[in-house]
């Protein structure tokens, strides 16, 4: 009879824009478990298994903070935050410049 201990944190995400980005943590101790996601410290609704997966990541979701909570009958145990960092889509642009005429 052991309370949960987190196994396996979340891990830092970085995608573009509209990609999904997911989530897992893993735990040692008595099962069942159940597991609570949750986004900078508020529980996601509807979140509760052992993997999170955030769709359509926009540029509102850099910087979000994610972690679950991990809980059996003796106890619960809380993963460490990972960090989702979302980056543009957009493609680079080239910026030519030419020499003044008459100049080598």
């Amino acid at each position: 009879m052991q309370p949960p201990m987190i196994s396996s944190h979340p891990q830092n995400q970085t995608v573009a824009v509209g990609q999904s980005a997911t989530f897992s943590v893993s735990a040692t101790g008595t099962p069942p478990f159940s597991y609570q996601w949750q986004r900078n410290g508020s529980d996601i609704a509807g979140s509760t298994s052992a993997n999170y997966t955030l769709s359509n990541a926009q540029p509102s979701d850099n910087g979000a903070l994610f972690r679950a909570v991990v809980t059996n009958s003796f106890a619960s145990a809380t993963s460490n935050n990972a960090q989702l960092t979302v980056t543009s889509n957009t493609p680079p642009t080239g910026n030519i410049t030419q020499p003044p005429i008459g100049t080598l």
